[in-house]
């Protein structure tokens, strides 16, 4: 066990090893939770450690925890409800995290907890709430309470928020006498709150540049990129960041900004204006590109340094960028366009078949088929008022119908988003199946197959 307070001082507590030498008064009604005891009253050790320490707010981790950064605890700290005594940080429960990614899509890091968001593997407390419970606890007597497990117990007594997104999740491979006996509940919601950890680190990070200026280039595009910009400028909102859209002509003036460029698939060898745009503002305090696919333009990767952050939004080009230059900061993270809010359009009860398919260098040897990316864009989008107009227009047609085939990413997203049974073709490289495998694999709903395959059919369009 580990009390650590605000300033992040580590002081680790040995947990008691018996009930008989620790003086501990159980409920007789429980007799045979030996265990839940122990590690009750190892908790009230920490947190007399703690509130030693006078800090008003301190962290208690248990020890097969994996530690959240410092970045991370203290945007908790900055961002935590006024009336929270408690931050519950690693919430093991398939519950807890289906509710943490619609609230983090939300913009909300908190919500209140509730007893099914198991663990005590680490959270927050104030000191405050701390001498609280230790004045009701502190001489382990816990004859009287019905609630013997740690998280029940604590959580129940104080005023407890769970945080969204999971900061920490525990070491699958650690074990100890109580994790020995509850394993098998708690391995299949790890493994979920890791894949989320991953999956929504953007958002939670781009929680961190609240209080200071930011400037946002957009990936200028087709209706799809429209969808990404979208989706990030109504986050941006959500959570309160100061940002101003500018155009990577004028964003090479900046020096000591921060720099935001909208996330996609602009960055590979088959573009140059997403590199252009980049090599312009190399100089600048801060370079942050959202969740992309990055593809060839070695040289430039190379010559980049710790001031620039790439979010993948699929494995292939996180690997490429960790193997061609450390100094980049890389990050996983799923495409914004994954957390825009479709409930405002009503599922269509349709039977139609939907056939979209691109021609260009991103298709496969083929006409294009009903290119609604590129017939229902506005080409004014990225400098006007009218982006919104152009992703409700892509929505209301995908909307008409109910089974869509496209080799267009954004087309195949916004169709998931309004639940329709979906075929995901490659196109020419790997972007397709690699998105598809990150963060679409596990919708029943869609499916990928081979474009080339494809290709030379006379019947797809």
């Amino acid at each position: 066990m580990l009390s650590q307070p605000a300033e992040h001082k580590l002081f680790r507590i040995e947990a008691n090893q018996s009930i008989s030498d620790s003086g501990i008064k159980i409920n007789e009604k429980y007799s045979y939770q030996d265990e839940m005891y122990l590690c009750l009253s190892s908790h009230i050790k920490a947190m007399k450690k703690g509130t030693s320490s006078l800090e008003p707010f301190f962290w208690i981790a248990e020890d097969d925890v994996v530690l959240p950064s410092e970045s991370d605890l203290a945007l908790l700290l900055k961002e935590k409800p006024e009336d929270a005594e408690v931050i519950q940080c690693c919430a093991i429960s398939n519950y807890a995290v289906s509710r943490g990614k619609e609230e983090l899509k939300k913009g909300n890091l908190f919500f209140e907890w509730v007893n099914a968001y198991k663990s005590t593997a680490f959270y927050g407390i104030t000191r405050e709430a701390a001498l609280k419970f230790i004045d009701k606890f502190g001489d382990f007597d816990f004859s009287e309470t019905e609630k013997i497990y740690p998280d029940f117990l604590i959580y129940d007594e104080l005023k407890t928020y769970t945080t969204s997104y999971p900061f920490a999740v525990t070491d699958t491979t650690f074990d100890s006498d109580i994790v020995h006996k509850i394993r098998e509940g708690f391995i299949s919601p790890t493994l979920q709150a890791i894949e989320f950890q991953e999956k929504g680190r953007v958002l939670v990070d781009l929680f961190k540049l609240k209080g200071k200026k930011v400037y946002y280039i957009q990936n200028i595009g087709n209706a799809g990129d429209a969808l990404i910009n979208q989706s990030t400028f109504d986050y941006f909102e959500l959570i309160g960041l100061d940002y101003e859209v500018i155009n990577w002509y004028d964003a090479r003036n900046l020096k000591e900004e921060i720099i935001i460029y909208g996330g996609g698939g602009s960055l590979v060898r088959y573009y140059s204006h997403c590199k252009r745009a980049l090599e312009g503002i190399i100089h600048c305090n801060q370079m942050i590109l959202l969740p992309c696919t990055v593809e060839g333009h070695e040289d430039f990767l190379r010559s980049a340094g710790s001031n620039l952050t790439i979010y993948c939004r699929e494995r292939i080009s996180y690997d490429y960028l960790k193997k061609i230059n450390h100094k980049i900061n890389v990050f996983m993270s799923e495409d914004m366009a994954l957390r825009y809010e479709s409930n405002a359009f009503t599922k269509a009860n349709s039977k139609k078949v939907l056939k979209v398919f691109r021609e260009g260098v991103e298709g496969i040897s083929r006409k294009p088929c009903n290119d609604i990316s590129v017939t229902l864009n506005n080409a004014d989008w990225w400098r006007s008022a009218n982006c919104k107009s152009v992703v409700d227009s892509f929505f209301n047609y995908i909307n008409e119908y109910q089974e869509v085939h496209t080799n267009r990413l954004h087309v195949a997203i916004a169709a998931s988003l309004l639940d329709k049974e979906v075929t995901l073709y490659d196109g020419s490289y790997y972007k397709n199946r690699a998105v598809y495998e990150f963060s679409l694999s596990n919708n029943p709903k869609i499916k990928i197959e081979d474009g080339y395959k494809k290709s030379s059919s006379t019947t797809v369009c």
